[in-house]
């Protein structure tokens, strides 16, 4: 999976690609929706010490107002979804 950080129609959201070979030559499909669109980005994707997959993020976009916030997700049907 590959995740970035970019504008749409001024709001700071997270986009999503899946490798549909698990490789990372690809080839990529782009998830069809953002994976995070309320306000936040510069996302990162971990597993925890329980082997829970996190995703991290900063929100919002407001210098000064930022703070990270963390959220469990789910690979499924190929979209990375907020659990």
């Amino acid at each position: 999976m590959l995740i970035w950080s970019p504008y749409l129609e001024d709001n700071y959201v997270v986009l999503g690609a899946v490798s549909e070979s698990g490789s990372v030559t690809g080839p990529w499909r782009h998830m069809e929706s953002p994976v995070y669109d309320r306000d936040g980005g510069h996302a990162m994707l971990f597993t925890d010490q329980d082997g829970v997959l996190l995703m991290a993020l900063h929100s919002p976009e407001r210098f000064g107002a930022e703070r990270a916030r963390f959220f469990p997700v789910v690979c499924k049907e190929g979209r990375l979804q907020i659990h």
